[in-house]
């Protein structure tokens, strides 16, 4: 198994060189980034088009936990919908967990009664919304594997073959430092496991060529929150272990505050991050590569303080080196806040005007939190968004909350639906007129050139950590947010 395991190194040492506060050197250069750590040098070519001639983006989050696009009359009222809105995109949650709302990718379908026998939702979605000019972007949910307390009926689902029942390098599972593997409703995939990669790259590969989409939406490429204490303690997974192992001669398991061992796991997202987009643009390099990225609380000073944000620190997702390193076209910032809290409205702002000065060559637009807000809060948020500087558009967060109290069940989403499509297309309003949303340039990465690295997989090389045999399932956390 050992020599099956090979990776370039190339894609699991540049996420520090690439963060602001990183360890590695990185400059521009006439629309390059060169970059070099560990040794490897690798070059990017940045190929942007012009805000200009992109238009506005204007979508929607569509999630799978309910009505959404499962028949084909929740795909004709989608639609309706979106064009009453006048948006240009959708966010559709094609991958959930670890399953697929499609017939034809490399996952097993979804197991949920409300898709007919046969049926395939993404297809029927792409030809409703082609024919009415809405772009739709497959919302691909990565590193988050099963939630539910039953496993899934299918034996080929990823969990059941790389789950907690899963024995050596089978076992793909992040592990928390103290032994904890759920660390909320979900269990996690570990982005240090070399195999976890190509069973991505393969889901959005498959996705890309199957279908015919404008674009692939990252989302949950990060290791989780539910830490231990303060410091990032989540990646202890034993084939991780003995990679790290075998490339700094540390002795395992390091503990959370080893500052080597952060960026080390912070690199391995990086990488991952890469070969997704990669594996997207050797498909169709017209297509967008999207991420949904962590933007929490109060923002970093300033673009120089990027390694002080919740995202680089904490759940280790370096979003601002991937758009600067060129391998990320569009950035979707989760400034999911409350619009009535003057502390989150001095946030939510800052955030917006952060984010495309980290962006690089890279598009900025921003995701609001609709759930959160009662609709003049949220057209507020609109607002602020358009009129901030660098920033192609906005990502409403989610179709079937479009306002607080339809979260909480106290008026049905189509009736807040209806009334949001009132109040963003009234005369004067942020879309009272219908706006065209492009594609990204056609040219795609340059190829890069490094030497390859045997990656040492098997667990049985890591010493005995007696905290990985006691694994066990943490309690579950319930939250507002369903992605």
């Amino acid at each position: 198994m050992r020599g099956a395991l090979r990776r370039p190194l190339a894609r699991v040492a540049l996420g520090a060189c690439l963060a602001l506060g990183g360890t590695g050197a990185a400059r521009a250069q006439g629309g390059w980034l060169d970059a070099e750590a560990g040794g490897v040098r690798w070059k990017t070519e940045a190929h942007a088009t012009p805000s200009a001639e992109l238009g506005e983006l204007r979508g929607i989050w569509v999630d799978a936990f309910g009505p959404g696009f499962k028949t084909p009359d929740e795909i004709e009222a989608l639609v309706a919908d979106a064009e009453a809105m006048n948006l240009n995109a959708l966010f559709v949650q094609v991958v959930r967990r670890g399953n697929c709302y499609c017939n034809r990718s490399t996952l097993p379908r979804a197991e949920d009664p409300a898709l007919a026998p046969g049926f395939d939702p993404l297809e029927a979605l792409i030809a409703r919304a082609r024919a009415a000019g809405l772009q739709v972007h497959a919302w691909v949910v990565t590193l988050a594997l099963w939630g539910a307390d039953a496993p899934p009926q299918d034996p080929a689902h990823p969990y059941n073959r790389h789950g907690p029942a899963a024995v050596g390098e089978a076992n793909w599972l992040t592990v928390r430092y103290d032994g904890v593997t759920r660390p909320d409703r979900d269990v996690y995939l570990d982005p240090g496991h070399p195999a976890v990669h190509d069973y991505l790259a393969g889901v959005v590969r498959s996705l890309a060529e199957n279908y015919d989409l404008d674009g692939v939406a990252i989302d949950r490429l990060r290791y989780p929150d539910f830490n231990s204490g303060a410091l990032p303690s989540w990646g202890y997974n034993a084939v991780s272990l003995s990679r790290f192992a075998a490339e700094t001669g540390a002795p395992i398991p390091p503990p959370p505050s080893d500052p080597v061992w952060t960026a080390w796991r912070r690199e391995q997202v990086s990488a991952l991050m890469r070969r997704l987009y990669e594996e997207i643009k050797a498909v169709d390099p017209t297509l967008w590569v999207s991420a949904a990225t962590i933007a929490y609380g109060a923002p970093p000073e300033d673009e120089t303080d990027f390694a002080s944000s919740h995202a680089y620190k904490v759940v280790l997702q370096d979003w601002a080196g991937w758009a600067q390193g060129g391998f990320l076209d569009l950035n979707l910032p989760m400034n999911y806040k409350r619009a009535d809290y003057p502390q989150a409205a001095v946030w939510f702002d800052a955030w917006n005007a952060l984010a495309p000065r980290l962006a690089g060559e890279a598009q900025t637009a921003i995701a609001t939190g609709l759930y959160l807000n009662d609709l003049p809060g949220s057209l507020a948020q609109l607002e602020s968004v358009r009129r901030t500087e660098g920033v192609i558009g906005w990502v409403g967060y989610a179709y079937r909350s479009p306002e607080r109290r339809a979260l909480a069940g106290q008026v049905p989403f189509e009736a807040s639906l209806a009334a949001l499509a009132r109040e963003l297309t009234a005369l004067g309003a942020p879309f009272a007129a219908a706006a065209a949303f492009g594609r990204p340039g056609p040219a795609a990465p340059a190829a890069v050139e490094a030497p390859l690295d045997t990656l040492v997989g098997a667990p049985e090389n890591a010493p005995a950590a007696p905290w990985y045999a006691q694994a066990e399932v943490g309690g579950l956390v319930e939250g507002w947010e369903i992605r």
